[in-house]
């Protein structure tokens, strides 16, 4: 049982320290996400807040199976063909982790305001 764990988490243990160097990206857009959100600079929360409307608007609880495991097999597929992409170019992985990093917490900025706004 264990040996088949064996060679995933040696490599895990191998990896751990581009692993702690792409969270770091990753919170790094948190508060640039803070700075854009409170300064309303459009061009930084102009796709995060498109994704958060479509998102509240398509992703609802009645959804089929069918169409929500289509939707995050391509979503997921397209954002791997991305990371491989720019896994050539040494700069652009930091640049989308800091990226994704700003998408989350600006939605996650806005959720909390329109939550406590309805409230």
């Amino acid at each position: 049982m264990f040996d088949l764990l064996e060679t995933p988490l040696q490599t895990l243990a191998d990896h751990i320290g581009a692993g702690a160097w792409a969270m770091a990206a990753f919170f790094c857009g948190f508060p640039l996400a803070i700075l854009a959100v409170r300064h309303k600079v459009r061009s930084l929360i102009a796709l995060p807040l498109w994704i958060h409307r479509l998102g509240k608007k398509y992703l609802t609880p009645q959804l089929s199976p069918a169409f929500l495991f289509a939707f995050i097999f391509l979503f997921n597929t397209t954002a791997i063909f991305v990371y491989m992409i720019s896994g050539g170019l040494l700069i652009l992985p930091v640049v989308f982790a800091v990226f994704t990093g700003l998408n989350v917490c600006v939605i996650m900025l806005t959720a909390a305001r329109e939550s406590t706004e309805q409230e």
